[in-house]
């Protein structure tokens, strides 16, 4: 049978129970995926506009519920209804750009695509495997890299800082935890010379927020990282800056072996990759911070009020953030139960 890109998938790993009640609860998520996929399909610009809109209703709705969270009465009722307004609006907003499109079969369908097209221009494994991989991989630096990045530019800049390079490199033989002292010194000595010194006012306004929140932690981390993995992480930026070379490279090739179609369509490709990595890791990924603790005090009082309120006890499996109205839905009288329809 011939693969349907805008078809509402029928398994997802790790999430078939959210995508099976998504489907029952919320049926318009069928056509709103289908509408999603074809407006998008091969447009990586057109993804980036429905990602980016997408993203700022989910943070103006989730404000909202959390501030109507806070005002409400502490009723099995309201608590409920209120979960599912969290639940409809990470549905439709959250999940099925990050979940649904970016870990779904239309992701596995614009890979194969990819090495579909790369095949027609290399056909030894040896030239293209590592060109495929660049190109499921993209230049795209997640969070996580980003952190890394930081710490190799904050360690050259230290090291034009005399006074502080000397306080700061007998640090790696040290314990993380005795580090702390010699880190916060170094701060202090950047504050001091801000004035005098471009380099030390550079990092200052990188570890503004940090500052001006009092909270070292990530300096710190930032600072280990740069100490201890300083040449893996330089590795990483040179390994990020040949995927950038090897698909600007291969796409400059296609022009002149592929139809001017094909060319575009690899192009594109590449690019609804690297969105669907941004989608999940910068613009999706960093809403876990509010969401999660949020829901997850939410279903505590929703479990803790319906336990004492139907004298039963949820299996641990049960208590999940994402599947407790569902799970609850057999103990509900019936207009309870309606609420969750």
């Amino acid at each position: 049978m011939r693969f349907n890109p805008f078809s509402y998938p029928k398994q997802l790993y790790n999430e078939g129970d959210v995508l099976d009640i998504y489907k029952k609860k919320f049926p318009f998520i069928v056509k709103e995926y289908k509408s999603i996929t074809k407006k998008t399909y091969y447009r990586p610009l057109v993804y980036r506009q429905i990602v980016q809109k997408k993203a700022n209703l989910f943070d103006k709705l989730l404000k909202s519920q959390i501030k109507k969270y806070h005002q409400m009465k502490r009723t099995l009722t309201n608590l409920l209804s209120l979960d599912v307004e969290v639940h409809h609006n990470y549905a439709f907003n959250f999940w099925l750009i990050s979940y649904a499109i970016g870990d779904g079969p239309l992701a596995l369908h614009y890979v194969q695509m990819i090495e579909k097209i790369l095949k027609k221009l290399y056909s030894k494994k040896e030239e293209f495997i590592p060109i495929r991989d660049a190109f499921i991989r993209t230049d795209f630096e997640i969070f996580y890299h980003k952190i890394l990045m930081d710490s190799i530019e904050i360690i050259d800049l230290l090291k034009q800082i005399p006074v502080v390079w000397k306080k700061l490199s007998p640090a790696k033989k040290l314990s993380l935890k005795s580090r702390q002292a010699i880190y916060n010194q170094i701060i202090a000595i950047l504050k001091r010379i801000k004035s005098k010194n471009n380099f030390a006012d550079k990092i200052l306004k990188i570890w503004r927020h940090h500052l001006a929140r009092k909270n070292m932690t990530p300096i710190y981390n930032m600072l280990n990282q740069g100490l201890d993995y300083y040449q893996e992480n330089l590795q990483l930026k040179q390994d990020l800056a040949q995927v950038r070379k090897t698909v600007a490279a291969t796409l400059k090739y296609t022009q002149t072996k592929l139809s001017k179609n094909e060319s575009t369509q690899l192009s594109n490709l590449y690019l609804l990759i690297k969105e669907m990595l941004k989608a999940k890791d910068s613009v999706f990924g960093r809403k876990d911070l509010v969401l999660f603790p949020f829901w997850h005090s939410l279903t505590e009082e929703i479990i803790l009020l319906a336990e004492k309120e139907f004298n039963i006890r949820l299996a641990e499996e049960e208590e999940s953030f994402l599947l407790i109205p569902w799970f609850l839905e057999k103990y509900l009288p019936n207009n309870l139960q309606k609420i969750l329809k």
